[in-house]
């Protein structure tokens, strides 16, 4: 693997923040974007890539500025501990919720997720490997995951097993990294995430 890119471009507007007051506070939400929406496409990335070393990021309040008193868009670039690089942007200031486009780039082929379609590219063509079919008609970045999660988390509970759900150390690298880009936006520099861990 040599890098992973994501662009995650969605759209909320004031009253998403105005009609739950809790929302885009760093007090009651922890912040904005990147603990609610981008968060996923985070955990994706580091979760790809092996685990990332460190960051270089930059966090703004562009667009919201009155809806928001935390970020609406970031934009980080990683390294991870294998060596490969991660690029990563993210904005709620899009007019529209558009497909997470993520890309997995690699010595002899890259994977592409365009539009719920995840494609194969080689020097010998392109392939389509799988679609996001949604029958229910829901988005499929929205879908029915966090019910599902939810689920799976009280089944975990009631039966005492530990079948698919993860200790809270690995359930915490996702936080890490969100740290770690409010971090790196304030200091202007590249932030080693055993810093944060620390």
């Amino acid at each position: 693997m040599l890098s992973i890119k994501a662009v995650l471009t969605w759209s909320r507007s004031d009253a998403y923040y105005r009609d739950s007051n809790w929302r885009g506070r760093f007090a009651t939400e922890g912040g904005s974007l990147l603990i609610n929406q981008a968060i996923h496409t985070l955990d994706l990335l580091q979760w790809f890539g092996g685990g990332v070393k460190r960051l270089k990021g930059i966090v703004d309040n562009a667009m919201l500025t009155d809806a928001t008193e935390a970020e609406d868009s970031a934009m980080a670039t990683f390294e991870f501990h294998n060596g490969a690089r991660g690029l990563f942007y993210a904005s709620n200031t899009h007019t529209c919720d558009s497909p997470l486009l993520l890309e997995i780039h690699c010595q002899h082929g890259t994977l592409r997720l365009q539009d719920n379609i995840l494609w194969l590219f080689t020097r010998n063509g392109q392939r389509e490997l799988a679609r996001d079919t949604t029958p229910d008609g829901n988005k499929g970045y929205w879908g029915t995951g966090h019910q599902q999660a939810i689920a799976h988390f009280y089944h975990a509970l009631r039966y005492s097993t530990a079948d698919g759900v993860m200790d809270i150390d690995a359930a915490a690298r996702s936080l890490h990294l969100v740290e770690a880009i409010y971090r790196s936006s304030q200091l202007r520099r590249w932030i080693n995430l055993t810093d944060v861990i620390d």
